[in-house]
């Protein structure tokens, strides 16, 4: 009588599962570190999406954002608990659990292990682009908790780099995407969906969830690219303004900032009053930066003042050349050098001409915008030769060229 023999089914091999508690003294770590990538982390994400959405209404609403921010009670406490510490531990012991796993997408190409790696991926990414986001940004060049109202600006420059430009956008992409991926693993290992059908459809909820924050991101760095930096009303009222008119009102040059001294070892941006063009001056560098795009002004040995004209129209930069000089410049919005109002300070009359023949200490320099098109100049100094003589002249000097003795 013949036996049945009885085949044994093949063993199947284990594939990377895409939900895996953790074992022993290693699940509260993973539960804290599932934890705190939604709160306070994904809280954090979607505050700072919405934060830099205010980009598209301009320099002022951007900069009130951050000025709004940095005003809350204890915020560098808040800053350290809430963000920087928990980011540490889950960048770190991220790192921590993809060194010690395994992928095996090549053998086993499930839809689970893909996620899973790509979680993977996205996840250091995203804990690298943090890093040095918060280096460059919070604590390198100009200090926005100090300047709120230069953080359109800082942002703006650092995005003029091609290269750059292209890590936001991929980071940002990548850090959608691992929030949405991280949101679905959530609600699959703290039991909030229970079952394939659950998950499934949270799964859908997840993709529509990084897809709209990847276009607020995305849509946020373009305001900052795309030329349309200016709040719409103060740079329709501006335009509006003729270049020969009246001083703009105090009222409205207090919005920003417009003059600032920095030295050839300092970083510190300047934008005009409408918002762009922006000055940045750098390690001995003066750039301009409009739309994105970036155009070196000059370079400078020891200390510059910048001072924008009401209307933004033109810049004067005083340049500390030496102990014994400082010279005048003036540039309008695209960077051109506007004539040479130096030399026509210098010749405003035969007796300050005879005295900067004669002189090689001599300093010449913006004081003020009188109006837009109208600078109060001041030229002093000294002679070396007798007689000797010190002079301290203030002119009126209009960007026509005609110069008048105040």
């Amino acid at each position: 009588m013949a036996t049945a023999q009885t085949t044994a089914a093949p063993a199947l091999k284990g594939g990377v599962q895409p939900l895996r508690a953790g074992q022993g003294n290693s699940f509260l770590w993973h539960k804290l570190h599932s934890l705190v990538g939604i709160v306070p982390i994904g809280a954090f994400l979607l505050e700072h999406l919405l934060s830099n959405f205010e980009a598209l209404k301009g320099a002022e609403a951007y900069g009130a954002q951050v000025r709004f921010l940095n005003s809350l009670p204890l915020v560098r406490v808040l800053e350290w608990v809430f963000i920087f510490l928990p980011i540490l531990y889950h960048g770190g012991y991220g790192v921590w659990i993809w060194l010690r796993g395994r992928s095996n997408i090549v053998y086993y190409p499930w839809a689970g292990n893909w996620l899973y790696t790509s979680q993977r991926y996205t996840g250091l990414i995203a804990f690298a682009y943090i890093v040095q986001h918060v280096i460059r940004q919070r604590f390198m060049g100009v200090s926005l908790p100090e300047h709120p109202m230069e953080a359109f600006a800082k942002v703006q420059m650092e995005l003029a780099n091609p290269w750059m430009l292209a890590v936001y956008i991929v980071a940002m992409i990548a850090i959608c995407w691992h929030f949405a991926y991280g949101v679905w693993l959530f609600a699959a290992k703290w039991g909030i969906t229970p079952g394939e059908k659950a998950r499934k459809r949270f799964g859908f909820v997840c993709v529509a969830l990084g897809l709209g924050l990847a276009v607020m991101g995305l849509w946020s760095i373009w305001a900052f690219v795309g030329g349309k930096h200016a709040n719409t009303e103060n740079r329709e009222s501006m335009s509006a303004i003729p270049s020969n008119t009246a001083p703009v009102p105090e009222s409205r040059q207090s919005i920003r900032e417009t003059t600032k001294q920095v030295g050839a070892n300092e970083s510190v941006s300047l934008a005009a009053p409408q918002g762009a063009p922006v000055l940045f001056a750098a390690n001995g560098h003066l750039d301009l930066v409009d739309g994105g795009v970036r155009r070196t002004i000059l370079e400078y040995p020891r200390t510059i003042e910048l001072g924008w004209a009401p209307d933004g129209n033109h810049f004067f930069v005083n340049n500390e050349e030496g102990s014994n000089i400082t010279e005048l410049n003036v540039y309008d919005r695209k960077g051109e050098s506007f004539g040479d109002l130096n030399e026509k300070a210098l010749n405003a009359n035969s007796h300050l001409k005879d005295l900067a023949e004669r002189s090689s200490h001599i300093y010449t320099s913006a004081k003020k915008w009188i109006d837009a098109r109208t600078l109060e100049v001041g030229v002093s100094g000294h002679t070396d030769e007798t007689p000797f003589e010190e002079f301290d002249v203030r002119l009126r000097v209009t960007l026509g060229g005609m110069v008048t003795e105040l």
